[in-house]
């Protein structure tokens, strides 16, 4: 049975490596997600400054930090998510589908909406996206369940543990091969401790059917059992 489990084991560890949330899918996606951050920032320029309508922001934008907040994003406090979204009403613009920091529209004009994906992070269901600009050491939040962008002091952003990321199917894995590790353990103790009296039972067992004659004793035990098979259909005991 222990034996079993450790192969059941494997076979979920090869599972789980072959998972479709592959580290260089996320890798791809951040980009994607980088171009669909700066095309909705270009376009809520153009919404503000029309003072047009639209909906600004691209389809799906909201799509990547639900798909991968759980994997790869670094976990912060609930007081540390309160304080990156944190923001006066009279320092940002407001359209009906978003809120963005007017420091951070002027900073995204002067230098052409250029910015990169730099982490994630969440605290229980909620997570934030911090994006960085390009050559130039300013970086903001992108919060998808509230549509809002906000320049974001690094210096709260460096306090932030990075340095352990570990995704949930790395965690998966590591904990089968512990458990595996066990149990190859407990397998070996079972071998080595097995009680003297099951030693000699099994080894009488061995003798006994290893013995030359034990397939005639069988015949001869299946004759007897017929034997007594026909007496009791005759009644003749």
């Amino acid at each position: 049975m222990l034996f079993e489990e450790i192969r059941l084991n494997k076979d979920l560890i090869k599972s789980v490596q072959d998972s479709d949330f592959a580290e260089h899918d996320y890798d791809n996606d951040k980009q994607r997600q980088a171009l669909r951050i700066n095309t909705s920032l270009r376009k809520l320029y153009q919404v503000l400054s029309e003072e047009s309508h639209e909906y600004p922001l691209v389809k799906n934008i909201n799509a990547f930090s639900a798909r991968y907040a759980q994997d790869y994003f670094f976990d912060i406090t609930a007081e540390m998510l309160g304080m990156l979204t944190a923001y006066e009403p009279k320092e940002v613009y407001t359209d009906a589908s978003a809120i963005i920091e007017r420091k951070l529209m002027g900073k995204l004009c002067k230098f052409d909406f250029r910015t990169a994906f730099y982490c994630g992070l969440k605290t229980g269901n909620l997570a934030i996206e911090i994006y960085k600009f390009i050559d130039q050491p300013v970086w903001y939040i992108f919060y998808p369940s509230r549509n809002i962008f906000l320049l974001c002091d690094y210096d709260l952003l460096s306090n932030i543990n990075t340095g352990t990321e570990v995704t949930r199917n790395d965690r998966i894995v590591q904990e089968l091969l512990d458990k595996n590790d066990q149990l190859q353990s407990s397998a070996s103790i079972i071998r080595i401790n097995i009680p003297a009296e099951v030693k000699n039972l099994l080894a009488e067992n061995y003798k006994k059917i290893s013995d030359i004659n034990f397939l005639q004793n069988i015949a001869g035990f299946d004759a007897q059992a017929n034997i007594l098979k026909a007496m009791l259909n005759t009644d003749m005991i």
